[in-house]
C-alpha cells in the first residue's frame, strides 16, 4: 500500500519553513485546479471572453522567476541540476530547443509576430514549473495538494457544464452537441481527463478509506466529463490509464497487481454499464445526442471526424510540399487550414516550426515514453514499498503518455492543454533528493 510518510527533508525548520510548505500547498492545488481553465468565456461563443489568457500562463512564469532567483540567492554559482540525470531528460531538452529554434525563424515583423513569442512562451511553460517544483520540493511541499486541485477541476467542469446545459449563464465552450468545458474545444476538455485520471489510482488504492472511497466517486465524475466532451479517443485512453495505473500503482509489490487490475477493470465495466443506461435516458431527452455517443462507440471509424481528419491532412501534406523547411509559422495553420489546425502533433508542429520543429515533436515523444518506462523500472527495483509521492512520480510518466496519445490526433500540445501538462512534466522530470524516490 501506498506509505504517506516519506518525504524529503526541509531545507531548514520552525515556522517560516512550516509557512514556506503551506504556500507552496495552496500553490500547487491551484496549479492543479486551474489545470481545468483556459480564457472564462463569458458565455458558449468562443469570441466573447473574460480573460484572454489562461491564468497559469501567467502564473508558470512568475513562479519560475521567483524560484530562480531563490535558488541564485541560495546556491549563487553553483546552480543546481533541477532536471533529471537522465538520457530522457537531455532528449527532452534536445526537443523543446528543436521546436523553439524552429519556431524563432517566424519571429519578425509581421500579423503573427505575436503568435510566434507566444509559442516560444509556451514551450518555456514546463521548465518555469520544474524550476518552482524543485524549489517546493526542498521545502517538503508534498504532492498531493495537486491532485486534489485536479479531483475539484474536474468536479467544477463538470458541475459547469451541468449548469450551462441548464440554461444559467456559466462559462462554457460548446461545439455542436460536445462541450468543451472551461477549456477551448471538447477534445482539449477529453485530453485533461483522461491524462488526469491516472492519478485515481492513487487514492482508490490508498489504506485511508475516506481517499479510497473519494477516488471511486471520482470515476464518476471523470465519467461525467468524457460523457460531456463526447472525446471518441480519449475514452478508449481512460480505459487503458486506468488498468495501466492499477498495475503501476502495485509497484514493486507485484503481487497486489492482479486483485487491483481485477477491481479496476470490475469498476471500469460498472462505468461502462452506467453509461449504457445514461444513453438510455439521452435518447429519450435528447436523440441527437445519444446517437453521436452511440456511432462514437461502435463506428469510430464511419463517423465524419475521422473523414474531417483525412481532408485536413492532404491540405497539410500540400503545404509541406511548398514550405518543408520552415513551415507557416506558428498561428498561420488558424487562417490556413479548413478545420484550423492539423489535428495531429507532429504535423501540427512540422507546420509551426518547420523541420526543426517535426524532430523536436518526435524528441519529446520519446523522451515522455522514456522517462515513463525509467520511473517505472525504478520503481519495480524499490527496495520497499513506494510512499504515496513516489508513486504520484510514477503515475505522472503515464499521465503524460496518456496525454501525448491524447495530442496526437487533436489538439497538438495548444497552449489550453499544455497547462495541465505542465504539471506531469515537472512532476516526472524534477530532480528528486530523496534516493528512495524512484
Amino acid at each position: 500500500m501506498i506509505d504517506a510518510s516519506a518525504t524529503p527533508s526541509p531545507p531548514g525548520s520552525g515556522r517560516r519553513a512550516a509557512q514556506i510548505r503551506l504556500l507552496g500547498s495552496l500553490v500547487f492545488f491551484a496549479i492543479g485546479f486551474f489545470g481545468w481553465f483556459f480564457k472564462m468565456k463569458r458565455s458558449g461563443n468562443a469570441d466573447d471572453t473574460w480573460l484572454p489568457f489562461s491564468i497559469l500562463q501567467m502564473l508558470y512564469p512568475l513562479l519560475g522567476l521567483l524560484s530562480i532567483c531563490w535558488m541564485l540567492r541560495t546556491y549563487g554559482s553553483r546552480f543546481p541540476k533541477i532536471m533529471v540525470r537522465s538520457p530522457s531528460s537531455l532528449i527532452f531538452l534536445a526537443g523543446t530547443f528543436c521546436i523553439m529554434a524552429g519556431a524563432a525563424l517566424h519571429i519578425k515583423g509581421g500579423q503573427y509576430t505575436k503568435d510566434a513569442v507566444l509559442f516560444e512562451v509556451r514551450w518555456m511553460l514546463p521548465y518555469c514549473f520544474i524550476a518552482f517544483l524543485y524549489v517546493a520540493r526542498k521545502f517538503s511541499v508534498p504532492y498531493r495538494p495537486v491532485i486534489w486541485g485536479l479531483f475539484l477541476g474536474a468536479c467544477a467542469s463538470a458541475v459547469g457544464v451541468e449548469l450551462y446545459r441548464r440554461g444559467l449563464p456559466v462559462p462554457i465552450d460548446m461545439n455542436g452537441q460536445r462541450y468543451g468545458g472551461f477549456l477551448s474545444h471538447p477534445n482539449q476538455y477529453g485530453i485533461v481527463t483522461s491524462s488526469s485520471a491516472v492519478m485515481l489510482a492513487v487514492f482508490i488504492f490508498s489504506r485511508n478509506r475516506l481517499r479510497s472511497l473519494i477516488g471511486l466517486a471520482m470515476i464518476g465524475i471523470y465519467g461525467v466529463c468524457l460523457f460531456q466532451s463526447l472525446s471518441k479517443t480519449n475514452i478508449v485512453l481512460i480505459v487503458i490509464s486506468g488498468l495501466a495505473s492499477a498495475f503501476l500503482i502495485s509497484l514493486p509489490d507485484l503481487t497486489l497487481a492482479g486483485r487491483r487490475i481485477f477491481f479496476t477493470f470490475a469498476a471500469l465495466v460498472l462505468l461502462v454499464i452506467a453509461g449504457a443506461f445514461a444513453v438510455k435516458i439521452l435518447e429519450e431527452v435528447s436523440p441527437r445526442e445519444a446517437k453521436t455517443i452511440t456511432n462514437a462507440i461502435f463506428d469510430p471509424g464511419g463517423t465524419k471526424s475521422l473523414d474531417d481528419r483525412e481532408g485536413v491532412w492532404d491540405e497539410v501534406t500540400e503545404i509541406l510540399r511548398r514550405r518543408p523547411v520552415t513551415g507557416l509559422g506558428p498561428g498561420l495553420s488558424d487562417a490556413t487550414l479548413s478545420h484550423h489546425h492539423a489535428h495531429n502533433l507532429f504535423l501540427q508542429h512540422w507546420i509551426d516550426a518547420g523541420i526543426s520543429g517535426f524532430i523536436g515533436i518526435w524528441l519529446i515523444t520519446l523522451a515522455v515514453f522514456w522517462r515513463a518506462f525509467e520511473l517505472a523500472i525504478r520503481a519495480m527495483r524499490s527496495p520497499g514499498r513506494l510512499s504515496e509521492d513516489a508513486s504520484i512520480r510514477v503515475l505522472a510518466g503515464l499521465a503524460l503518455v496518456m496525454s501525448i496519445l491524447g495530442n496526437s490526433m487533436s489538439a497538438s500540445l495548444t497552449t489550453a492543454v499544455m497547462t495541465a501538462f505542465v504539471i506531469f512534466v515537472g512532476i516526472a522530470f524534477v530532480r528528486e533528493s530523496d534516493p528512495t524516490m524512484p
